[in-house]
């Protein structure tokens, strides 16, 4: 086994860095149960008006903190555009059970293969530029006052990375039905852009409540990700927790002392040692000392 083969010596060509036992698929399943139980659990009364008539419905405090929104981000709140991927329909659990089902069976294998920081980086970006592809579909096309919320985009994307990757791998549909990973990319990109041309062309029977423009958003990303290969986490190598500090913790100087070496050594080791002889070894300073040192070493190597 060569030096270069062990563990703590691999280039990890894909790892970018990340520590290896972080694992960003079972920290981002986390995350998302964790807000969907917070979701369920505080909730307030919202009073919602149809065709005139006011109804109180509960809605989860946190929605109206992080869900994508428009009109908020555009005044400001920027932060809904990471935020909105974590929430999910807290009256349909099966919303985030598929979302997080699809992650972890398509990202296992995107993730050991770009490394889990590399992975989580990808993973946020994909949320992020499906939030903003969102905004500004349905600014154009969509309905007033409408918000969004859900994985599905950054799932999305991650699903069309793997099939990228791994065109021919067989996925069983209903545990029985044999499809390579390339055709259900196929029919996932078709079912989201029909409802999208419709919309286009100004049919009002395909807002069915799902943000297509999100999932190709992600799409489009992970495609131009993959073919242009790109790296997202290199872009942050500089602003890391361990570099900040470093920008606010002065660096300790370290130096290494190197005594000149005299222009006659044996002249100056005569000078050495009849100090030592006349007033004993404690006489010498640190210089001194170093300075003796340093010509002995010389000497030293001359006799080997």
């Amino acid at each position: 086994m060569g030096i270069y083969s062990r563990d703590y010596l691999r280039d990890d060509e894909h790892g970018g860095g990340a520590p290896r036992d972080f694992d960003a698929i079972k920290w981002i399943i986390i995350v998302n149960v964790a807000v969907f139980v917070l979701q369920v659990v505080w909730q307030h009364d919202v009073t919602l008006e149809f065709g005139g008539i006011a109804t109180s419905v509960r809605e989860p405090v946190i929605n109206g903190w992080l869900a994508l929104d428009a009109s908020a981000i555009f005044g400001g709140q920027v932060w809904r555009l990471l935020t909105y991927e974590f929430l999910h329909n807290h009256h349909d659990q099966w919303h985030l059970f598929f979302n997080m089902l699809g992650l972890f069976f398509a990202g296992r294998k995107v993730e050991a293969y770009y490394g889990p920081r590399e992975f989580l980086f990808f993973y946020l970006t994909s949320g992020i530029l499906s939030g903003i592809f969102t905004v500004f579909w349905f600014a154009a096309l969509g309905p007033a006052g409408w918000s969004a919320i859900g994985a599905s985009g950054a799932v999305a994307a991650v699903f069309i990375l793997y099939a990228l990757h791994w065109p021919f791998d067989v996925w069983r549909i209903f545990f029985f039905l044999p499809v390579q990973a390339m055709w259900l990319a196929i029919l996932y990109a078709v079912s989201d852009l029909y409802p999208m041309l419709a919309q286009l062309g100004g049919s009002r029977d395909h807002y069915d409540g799902v943000a297509h423009s999100a999932h190709v958003g992600g799409m489009l990303f992970a495609l131009f990700y993959q073919r242009r290969e790109w790296r997202i986490a290199p872009l942050f190598d500089r602003i890391r927790v361990g570099g900040v500090k470093r920008v606010f913790k002065p660096r300790t100087k370290l130096r290494v002392f190197e005594p000149e070496t005299p222009a006659d050594p044996e002249a100056r080791l005569d000078e050495l040692l009849a100090k030592i002889a006349a007033k004993g070894e404690a006489s010498l300073t640190d210089a001194e000392r170093a300075e003796l040192v340093a010509i002995s070493r010389r000497y030293g190597n001359r006799q080997r």
